[in-house]
């Protein structure tokens, strides 16, 4: 058994906001920033891996959860600045940060703007920007007709696109929780369409080349939402990158290949 302490959730300043997070373990802090409008449970597989031997800290979200959710804000470039201020906040720095998706771009922005608050960056399932590969365009049209359903169905329609296994069916009580919150979430709808907005324009690669943080690229195989290619991308961008390819996993490789994910990470983080 760990000697962890039990897992603490609360809201805290991260500058003129309060994000909702929750922290357990001691150590070296690694922070996870989820993928877009989703919230901390994404990361359940990670806390539970990691907690024993680091302290991890994850939250949600400006316009997420229990998070506060301004009217306005919400761009790839802010949200990093949250991520950095929640960083402050409770003394986590230098941290490895860890984000997928949307996350992602979150975590690789913060680098850009603050490499010293970071001794490693690790990004899972992130988009190399307009000029990275696209989603295929049968992708893009499932993606349109489950966002026009209700909610239960919308939710069922997109694992097809998520994921790549059938991790769905065989935790079914993860879909109906976040069903749950999602419809208790009383969120802003800028919250969910600004980010996708933002990360629709956010450009990262010319900037790279000066990103000094030592970085895991992780990215599935079979990724739907985010071509793999976009992996390949960063990684011939970012120096020194290291990237993993996760075969039989999609876009929510964090989830479906918790253990593949964590044991790259772990080796990641054993090698700073």
């Amino acid at each position: 058994m760990s000697d962890s302490p039990p897992p603490t959730a609360s809201t805290v300043a991260a500058g003129a906001l309060r994000l909702a997070c929750e922290e357990r373990g001691r150590g070296d802090a690694l922070v996870l920033v989820a993928g877009g409008a989703m919230d901390m449970d994404q990361w359940a597989a990670q806390i539970d891996a990691f907690a024993p031997a680091h302290r991890v800290i994850r939250f949600d979200q400006r316009g997420v959860g229990h998070s506060d959710g301004p009217p306005t804000g919400y761009t790839i470039q802010q949200m990093a600045t949250d991520t950095l201020a929640l960083i402050t906040t409770l003394n986590a720095a230098p941290c490895v940060l860890f984000g997928t998706s949307l996350g992602g771009s979150v975590a690789l922005e913060a680098a850009l703007q603050s490499p010293t608050s970071l001794r490693g960056l690790v990004l899972a399932a992130t988009s190399a920007g307009p000029t990275g590969p696209q989603m295929a365009p049968d992708t893009q049209t499932a993606m349109f007709r489950a966002s026009a359903l209700p909610l239960q169905e919308a939710a069922e329609a997109a694992q097809d696109f998520v994921f790549a296994s059938d991790y769905p069916r065989r935790h079914p009580d993860v879909l109906q929780r976040a069903i749950a919150k999602r419809e208790s979430n009383t969120g802003p709808l800028i919250a969910t369409l600004g980010p996708l907005q933002s990360l629709a324009a956010y450009h990262p690669l010319p900037r790279l080349a000066t990103l000094t943080v030592p970085t895991l690229i992780l990215h599935g195989a079979e990724d739907r939402m985010v071509p793999s290619g976009n992996a390949d991308l960063l990684a011939q961008h970012i120096p020194h990158a290291t990237l993993t390819l996760v075969p039989n996993a999609g876009h929510g490789l964090v989830m479906e290949s918790a253990d593949t994910v964590n044991a790259a990470v772990r080796d990641f983080i054993d090698s700073l």
